[in-house]
């Protein structure tokens, strides 16, 4: 019953990851270089969206195994 809840935790930790990493991704702020920041907020974004998408798969496969 503990390995569920600590696998439902990372489960949940994931999407709030995935969350934040696609939050990351649409804001940026609209003054001189904005594209870069774009570019690099973008990269970081899609970076942590892969890597809370890695964590849930991860528990999600826990939790099926």
């Amino acid at each position: 019953m503990a390995d569920m809840t600590k696998n439902l935790f990372k489960l949940f930790v994931g999407l709030l990851v995935m969350l934040m990493g696609i939050w990351l991704i649409f804001t940026w702020s609209g003054d001189v270089g904005y594209l870069i920041k774009i570019l690099f907020k973008g990269s970081i974004g899609i970076f942590v969206t892969l890597v809370g998408l890695g964590i849930v798969l991860l528990s999600s496969s826990a939790l099926k195994g």
